[in-house]
């Protein structure tokens, strides 16, 4: 399965929205890059607490004629606290 690290300096976090955001190409990780294309799960790690939360894909951002994707969206829920979170991998 794909890991994408939540501590990765290309990583951001918005507390408001509770939205992770990272360009795809920051990561330069091929694993991420095809389970984005392929719309399959992905793992959020935080390597500071250890934790590990399965994604799932929500949605692709798509221009206005369906052929260009902006970016996929995934959805996460921590079950040791039960706070869900969103994932935004940026198409660059």
């Amino acid at each position: 399965m794909s890991v994408v690290n939540v501590k990765h300096g290309a990583v951001h976090f918005n507390k408001e929205t509770q939205t992770f955001s990272v360009e795809l190409s920051s990561l330069q990780n091929s694993k991420v890059d095809n389970a984005c294309h392929s719309r399959a799960n992905i793992v959020a790690h935080n390597p500071e607490t250890g934790a590990k939360v399965t994604m799932t894909f929500v949605k692709a951002d798509m221009d206005g004629s369906n052929e260009d994707c902006y970016g996929w969206n995934y959805q996460g829920t921590n079950p040791d606290n039960g706070r869900s979170f969103k994932f935004l991998f940026i198409n660059d």
